[in-house]
């Protein structure tokens, strides 16, 4: 500020604080993620809407709303772009099983071993599984995107056997969260039974979305109710 008598105050205005070169490095790193990301799930979205011969650079990086050379830059080749989307897509997959089969975890662990030898109990908790299996059913017509990647990448025969092997491992992954159920619950053949149950629901999945028209939920509850069903035979064994 002036000193002298009838002069105006001087303010003198402080430097702005720049950020340290860790801090500048890690926005620079959370904004290529982003990007990253960004072109991960519109390589997943050409997929669901036009399928995997669909996918080039050139229109993951319109759809991503980026430029080029950003597709490019990010992943080498379309290998590398399909691959990452689709470990991507099972990322997500992956977590809604978990919260799904952590649904019926809880509803299980709501009944006392008492409960579970009660033949009414029994039926109820088996209805609520029912219920929610059938409602996952229903999701991929509400949500049809994951389940068109999903077909795009198990039915066709001509990918790269390296492709198709990836998918099949991606799947094996997500059949732990159903294996430990099938554990909890005493099952004899966990694997076993997780990998029929998974078949039957992704099987469901894939022609309610094939011939939305035919979609019957009687007929899908009925077919998620035979395998469930034996869940009941567990049950009654749980001490």
């Amino acid at each position: 500020m002036s000193s002298v008598p009838g002069e105006p105050d001087i303010v003198v205005s402080q430097p702005e604080s720049q950020p340290s070169p860790e801090g500048a490095k890690k926005s620079r790193r959370a904004r290529g993620e982003q990007t990253r990301l960004k072109i991960l799930e519109a390589t997943l979205r050409v997929i669901a809407a036009h399928g995997l011969s669909a996918v080039t650079h050139r229109a993951v990086a319109k759809e991503a709303d980026v430029s080029l050379s950003l597709t490019t830059y990010y992943f080498k080749d379309l290998q590398e772009l399909l691959l990452e989307a689709f470990a991507h897509h099972k990322n997500i997959l992956h977590d809604e099983i978990v919260l799904k089969v952590g649904g019926v975890l809880t509803k299980v662990a709501e009944y006392s071993p008492e409960q579970l030898q009660s033949e009414e109990h029994r039926e109820q908790l088996i209805c609520q599984i029912i219920d929610d299996m059938v409602d996952y059913v229903q999701e991929c017509l509400d949500n049809p995107q994951g389940t068109r990647v999903e077909m795009a990448f198990f039915f066709d025969l001509h990918l790269p056997e390296s492709f198709r092997r990836f998918a099949y491992e991606q799947r094996q992954r997500i059949l732990k969260p159903l294996v430990g159920f099938y554990s909890l619950i005493g099952s004899e053949t966990p694997e076993v039974d997780a990998d029929i149950l998974a078949g039957t629901v992704q099987r469901l999945q894939y022609e309610a979305l094939a011939v939305p028209d035919a979609f019957d939920t009687g007929r899908i509850r009925q077919e998620i109710g035979r395998v469930v069903i034996a869940l009941g035979t567990e049950m009654s064994q749980l001490r």
